[in-house]
């Protein structure tokens, strides 16, 4: 398919008035006609278009020199030997079949293409016998058949041969020199005799069968009369007429039969008894000049289409349009606003300018003077009023200023109401008003913003458009009210054709109907032009002509009233750009009035470039009703038939679908909406963004409906569908079975997995136990080791402790001795006292126990710090108690006390001798530093396997505190914080060192002194 994107022989023309004698008929003859050019540089394949058919879808087709061309008003769809197996891409021409009625195109080698449902497929090859224009039966010609006119073969065709003209199935006239025979079924049903100079000049309409003479006549001949009458109707006015020859153009496909004359091409219509008229459908149009050969009539769209032997494919037009300027050196220019109507049918622009149907009608210059462009008004009297800047102007119907009028602000609009006052709006003072005396204008109020339009009920009140919003002036209370929702609206214009409905054009918000208290707003074309609409004019079919700066559109009021009462949920807009005769798609507004409908039927409307006039009834809106079709598909750039289902292959990268529908008229009122249901599709409904081809990617499995629509007309007429099947079977990985296998093959999967898992869960456990054993046992080293490390530090703190109580307490009173024996020493020395010696032996004494006590503490330091291990061996108690004697006897002996060994010298005990010896020094010491002038006595029993080693004194006793404190210490558990001063090392030590030898200790009151029981 070949895309053309812009009409590059786009000619759009104004035709001149024809001479005298033909611009006085009727008919087209001074239109103007929008055509456009197409050749090989724009769409067609090659630019000899030699016939043209359409059929019943609506598609025109095309023989060329370069293949079969179907065109759809928009692209070319071309068939050569690429798409069908012929041996060239030439077809001879377009034919109709006689019994079927289908369309068929005639290829080089005469083999038949038919064309039908606007498809294309090659026919068995057909006798060689067979000619397009002459029937061969053998090797002689016996019969020349009618292809239409202009016929190519014209020069092989003599008067000595047949001339047949089919009708139908086995139907046919037959002409020769003399006579004309009908047949039927191979055989003669009548004849008459008609002298004839030129067989080509014969051509059928329906079943008639007509000759053109050379004086303009035609003769009609039936089966017993020949009957001969000029021709009727347009081409009588034509100034060549009854002096040249005019051409027949017979389109054999069609049935239509054209005369072309003097440039104009006429068109043949039967009339009652045989009478031919001719209609002037184009005119000042040379057919020699662009070699026109082929020639088809769109009577229901009044669209033409030429087909030439050099240039291509021409498409024509009549434009419903008339866009009326001054001209180039005409007053005041072609942009025209403001415009009030004008006796004749004629209306006076802002401008001063008069138009008519006939064009420029005059001009009245005080009028452009004395205004702007946005306001003039006429009153019952034929005058025109005029604002400008801080004046409003009243001048006579001929444009004579007759009265001016100041105003404090500046003027913005004027309108009369059914009295025949005037309003004035102002751009910031609010409302002025002149009555009909016209002596003074009063101020009526004011409104917030500049007024833009103002329009009276039937009720009489006055609404009034501003550039912020919309207000109703009531009347005659004056009160001002407000409409809800509107209030940053630009309103364009006012429009009330009934009593409630209110119609509003705005600057970016589209059109709004205000009814009833409810505000509704419209949705806007494809495009959003109508967001800045200008002016609404309703004609006698009740259809809406909207102005914009982008073109004129043209809808239903029903369309509208059906969308606001919720009847419907869309509006259906035809659009109407230059191709319709406009010179620009900016119409004006801001106006008023912004549109006039004048007493002949005529609209006008103001725009950039001139005044736009049409007759409603006149413009027939070109509305896309035709189906849609699928021309081709495209999958992975492989080209597939199109058919209404698509059955793919499981994988395809890229789908691509072409569609279209005949349509002629503008592109613009062609909107496509597609929508795909399926597994991966949605309800949505998209836009077609690429005009006439959806795309997809892969898609999964499954079926697919694609359904392509577009609204095909106003008053709810729906839409035009197309569906396609789309079926892409799943892949072996999607199939049922395919889906078993994994669903099982997940199920053994998860059952090794599980088995796999609780096998490691138990390896795991079992290693993770191993772990715990280890590391528990790591644990409880460590927290042995750190006890023990604990322990340790306890022990050695403690026995800091012990020590520094050793040094202040045990170490103290052996050294008093010393010093006061050494002080005895000083004193008698000079007097060599006999008592020198017995202190000398004091000092001797205290120093031998200051020597024994650090001995002991040393060797209680040693067991305790370094963690030494004890050696016990065989002991001798009573041996041990008498070295401890020997050492406090001097001590005893100073305080008067007498100690006593009761002890059995048969006792021999396997113990640590060193601890043991430092516990009875220790309580030996203790019971001496206690006891003055007493007895200390040792003694020993043995009952039940144990030894009891009893120390008995006679001193002042233990306190109760002191006595519950040894008998309830435990060895290594006293806290560091604890205060041993008071307590005595010598106990704790004895209590600890009993521990260590598996000793125990109890103390116990006596009458006079304490008793001392060591248990081992």
């Amino acid at each position: 398919m070949t895309k053309f994107f812009t009409i590059t022989h786009c000619i759009l023309f104004t035709l001149v008035l024809l001479t005298r004698t033909v611009s006085s008929a009727p008919g087209p003859d001074s239109s103007s006609f929008y055509i456009q050019h197409f050749t090989s540089e724009n769409g067609l394949p090659q630019n000899s278009v030699k016939s043209i058919a359409q059929d019943a879808n609506g598609f025109i087709w095309m023989a060329t020199e370069g293949g079969l061309v179907r065109f759809d008003g928009r692209d070319f769809n071309i068939y050569t030997s690429k798409q069908l197996p012929v041996k060239s891409n030439r077809i001879r021409e377009m034919i109709r079949g006689l019994k079927s009625g289908n369309l068929y195109a005639v290829a080089e080698d005469y083999r038949l293409i038919r064309i039908a449902e606007s498809k294309v497929s090659l026919l068995p090859k057909i006798n060689k016998s067979y000619s397009s224009f002459a029937i061969r039966p053998g090797d002689s010609v016996i019969a020349y058949r009618s292809i239409g006119m202009p016929n190519m073969y014209a020069e092989f065709i003599t008067k000595n041969i047949h001339y047949q003209l089919p009708l139908g199935p086995h139907r046919y006239f037959l002409a020769d020199a003399d006579t004309v025979r009908y047949y039927e079924k191979g055989q003669e049903q009548w004849h008459v005799p008609f002298q004839n100079e030129n067989y080509l000049h014969f051509f059928t309409i329906g079943e008639q069968l007509y000759y053109l003479d050379n004086d303009a006549a035609i003769t009609v001949i039936r089966r017993d009369t020949l009957l001969t009458s000029p021709l009727e109707g347009d081409i009588i006015y034509n100034a060549a007429y009854r002096e040249k020859q005019a051409a027949l153009y017979w389109n054999v496909v069609s049935g239509d039969v054209f005369l072309y004359l003097n440039k104009c091409l006429y068109l043949l219509e039967e009339r009652s008894g045989g009478r031919l008229h001719t209609r002037l459908i184009l005119p000042d149009f040379d057919f020699n000049l662009n070699n026109v050969y082929s020639v088809h009539y769109d009577r229901k769209n009044e669209r033409l289409f030429l087909g030439s032997q050099t240039k291509g494919l021409f498409v024509i037009k009549r434009r419903g349009f008339l866009t009326l300027t001054a001209g180039k050196d005409g007053p005041g220019g072609a942009a025209f606003y403001a415009q009030t109507a004008y006796p004749e049918n004629k209306v006076l622009t802002d401008k001063g300018t008069i138009f008519g149907l006939e064009g420029f009608a005059g001009y009245l210059p005080l009028v452009a003077r004395h205004g702007d462009s946005h306001s003039i008004i006429t009153d019952p009297a034929g005058n025109i009023w005029r604002k400008k800047l801080y004046q409003v102007s009243k001048l006579s119907p001929d444009g004579r200023l007759l009265k001016k009028f100041i105003l404090p602000d500046y003027t913005a609009q004027l309108y009369r109401d059914r009295n025949g006052g005037i309003w004035i709006g102002t751009v910031s003072n609010g409302l002025y008003y002149l009555d009909t005396l016209e002596k003074e204008v009063r101020h009526i109020l004011p409104v917030s913003s500049e007024i833009t339009y103002m329009k009276e009920d039937a009720d009489g009140n006055l609404w009034v458009g501003t550039k912020s919003g919309l207000y109703r002036l009531l009347l005659p209370e004056m009160k001002l009210d407000s409409v809800g929702g509107l209030e940053s609206k630009y309103i364009r214009s006012i429009y009330l054709p009934e009593p409630d409905q209110l119609w509003l054009t705005t600057a970016e918000s589209g059109i709004y109907l205000y009814r009833d208290g409810k505000l509704t707003n419209f949705p806007l074309d494809k495009h959003g032009y109508l967001a800045s609409s200008h002016c609404i004019l309703e004609d006698e079919q009740g259809y809406f002509w909207i102005t914009t700066n982008r073109g004129l559109f043209q809808t239903t009021k029903k369309d509208l009233v059906d969308f606001a009462d919720g009847k419907s949920d869309k509006v259906f807009y035809v659009y109407y750009g230059k191709e319709a005769g406009f010179n620009t798609n900016e119409f004006n507004g801001g106006c008023q009035p912004c549109g006039l409908a004048l007493e002949n039927g005529y609209f006008s409307f103001p725009s950039l470039n001139g005044m736009v006039w049409f007759r409603p009834g006149d413009v027939r809106a070109e509305l896309p009703l035709n189906d849609i079709y699928i021309t081709k598909i495209e999958i992975d750039s492989i080209v597939r038939a199109a058919e209404d289902t698509l059955n793919l292959k499981s994988h395809f990268n890229r789908m691509q679908i072409f569609f279209t529908t005949p349509y002629f008229g503008n592109p613009y009122n062609l909107s496509f909406k597609y929508q795909l249901k399926g597994p991966s599709g949605s309800n949505d409904w998209l836009d077609v963004e690429s005009g006439n081809m959806i795309s997809f990617s892969s898609m999964p499995s499954g079926t697919y409906r694609l359904t392509i629509r577009k609204q095909k007309g106003f008053d709810a007429a729906g839409y035009t569908e197309k569906q396609l099947v789309i079926i892409i079977p799943p892949v072996f990985y999607e199939t049922w079975w395919f889906k078993l296998l994994v669903v099982l093959g997940a199920f053994l999967l998860v059952l090794l997995y599980i088995r796999f898992r609780l096998n490691n869960i138990k390896r795991q456990n079992e290693e993770l136990e191993r772990r715990i054993a280890e590391r528990t046992l790591k644990l409880k080293e460590t927290i042995f080791a750190e006890q023990a490390s604990k322990d340790k530090l306890r022990q050695q703190n403690y026995m800091q402790q012990r020590l520094l109580a050793a040094i202040t307490h045990d170490i103290k009173s052996p050294l008093q001795y010393l010093v006061m024996a050494a002080k005895a020493l000083h004193e008698n020395f000079p007097a060599r006292d006999g008592n020198v010696e017995d202190d000398l032996e004091r000092i001797y004494r205290s120093s031998s126990r200051v020597f024994h006590f650090t001995e002991n503490l040393v060797r209680y330091m040693k067991v305790n710090m370094a963690g030494a291990r004890l050696n016990n061996g065989p002991v001798n108690l009573r041996g041990l108690i008498n070295e401890k004697i020997d050492i406090f006897s001097e001590m005893a002996e100073s305080k008067g006390n007498k100690i006593h060994n009761d002890v059995d010298c048969s006792i021999s005990l396997r113990t640590n001798g060193q601890l043991l010896g430092i516990v009875i020094h220790n309580l030996l010491d203790n019971a001496i530093k206690f006891t003055r002038s007493g007895q200390i006595r040792f003694s020993s029993v043995q009952t039940n396997g144990q030894l009891k080693i009893i120390l008995e004194d006679t001193g002042k006793g233990i306190s109760s505190e002191m006595m519950d404190w040894c008998n309830n210490f435990k060895a290594m558990n006293a806290e560091p914080e604890t205060d041993l001063s008071h307590k005595g090392l010598g106990l704790t030590i004895v209590i600890e060192l009993l521990d260590m030898i598996d000793g125990k200790l109890f103390i116990a009151k006596r009458e006079q002194g304490t008793r001392i029981e060591l248990t081992l």
